[in-house]
């Protein structure tokens, strides 16, 4: 007879430790849901709030304050693809020393090709090398600064710009590492040592 209560004991408390596995699994999957949505909610606030006390970042064309570029992280820092939105018009483009905490070390091949609405660029002092046609065709383009970090630059990377640009170097004289044929008109629009 007592073994017959125990077994029924035994299926009760069965019973109500499964109910309550169930409801424990049941708050846990919500708190998993409410604990997303606030990383969320201040993972962006805090984004926001970064772009908002940057020193750099500010002065980029931001549409609400979001970053605009297109980037891939490396071992000594960031390389900038081109812009996200490949449609936004820009005509001041300046590129930040820093994207988060990386340092901007490089602009890919065709990373703003064909942008006719860029009129100027400011390149960051970090910056080593500018890519193969990184600015081809920006037909608006006219003025841009060379900063003396930038020891490789490829082919045809400034090439098909306004006939009115002038690209200006920090550098004495075109350094071994920029392609000889990075700018068709070098000899006609380029200032070195600036």
């Amino acid at each position: 007879m007592s073994m017959i209560n125990d077994t029924k004991g035994s299926e009760e408390l069965s019973t109500t430790q499964s109910e309550s596995v169930s409801d424990i699994i049941k708050r846990i999957d919500e708190l998993e849901e409410e604990l997303i949505a606030i990383i969320k909610e201040k993972t962006t606030a805090l984004k926001k709030q970064i772009v908002k006390n940057s020193t750099v970042l500010p002065s980029l064309t931001l549409a609400e304050e979001e970053n605009i570029f297109d980037v891939m992280k490396v071992s000594k820092g960031v390389v900038i693809l081109g812009l996200i939105d490949k449609q936004k018009k820009i005509d001041n483009l300046v590129i930040p020393e820093k994207i988060g905490n990386d340092k901007v070390i490089s602009i890919e091949d065709n990373a703003f090709a064909n942008k006719a609405s860029i009129k100027r660029v400011e390149l960051p002092a970090c910056l080593e090398v500018i890519g193969e046609k990184s600015f081809y065709n920006c037909t608006g383009l006219k003025h841009v600064l060379i900063p003396k970090s930038v020891r490789k630059i490829g082919w045809a990377a400034f090439d098909a710009i306004s006939s009115e640009a002038r690209i200006y170097c920090e550098v004495e004289k075109r350094p071994q590492g920029w392609k000889s044929d990075w700018y068709a008109w070098e000899s006609e629009r380029v200032r070195w040592g600036m």
